[in-house]
């Protein structure tokens, strides 16, 4: 029998615990938000896994205490180009008004993220990813809710040969290769594609 690795929760009104940045206010506007101030010099990308304490476990790449995840895969790690970092930067640092409705995916359960640092190596925010439930988590937050598509997303790892799991199959296998399997114990049968709520952005 087929297993998937359980992302699909089905609890209303869930919210991820990430840790929370100094900088961030709540109060600023679109003119003086987080990320346009941020001074970000170098961007890193992370592969990670977990075991996963809940159904649903889905656990950024930075812990409460701002500390990287310990199960991150070391060789996989890649530094971004100049030029991709530039790209990022001027993303974050754009604010565009858009009231259109977001999908957002009920699962989440991140094993790629960028982390940005300042030019003293000081950690400034992070993006997890779950390419599988099409979702992404960015923190602090940015105006625009959702500054990144997906597609972009997933063409910047293919550009830096991380791998990728659009599938659980695809991961279960890449899991064994790398002899984690054992590690990620709560592998059980759910729907391939986790049904999808609007979010009113």
């Amino acid at each position: 029998m087929k297993q998937y690795l359980i992302v699909f929760y089905l609890l209303s009104g869930f919210t991820f615990s990430t840790p929370s940045f100094a900088q961030q206010d709540t109060n600023t506007t679109p003119q003086d938000f987080y990320w346009k101030k941020a001074k970000i010099a170098k961007v890193k990308a992370f592969l990670y896994f977990s075991e996963f304490s809940t159904p649903l476990g889905g656990q950024l790449i930075l812990n409460k205490k701002k500390q990287l995840s310990k199960d991150i895969l070391p060789k996989y790690t890649q530094t971004l180009t100049k030029e991709q970092t530039n790209l990022l930067v001027q993303k974050l640092a754009t604010y565009t008004p858009n009231d259109s409705l977001i999908e957002m995916s009920l699962c989440f359960n991140p094993h790629h993220a960028l982390v940005f640092y300042n030019n003293k190596g000081k950690i400034l925010g992070h993006l997890s990813i779950c390419f599988a439930c099409d979702r992404y988590e960015l923190n602090p937050e940015h105006p625009n809710n959702k500054p990144f598509t997906m597609t972009a997303l997933k063409r910047l790892m293919q550009q830096l040969k991380m791998p990728l799991f659009d599938e659980y199959e695809v991961m279960e296998k890449f899991l064994k290769k790398e002899g984690l399997l054992s590690k990620v114990k709560t592998f059980e049968k759910v729907p391939p594609h986790p049904n999808k709520e609007k979010k009113q952005n």
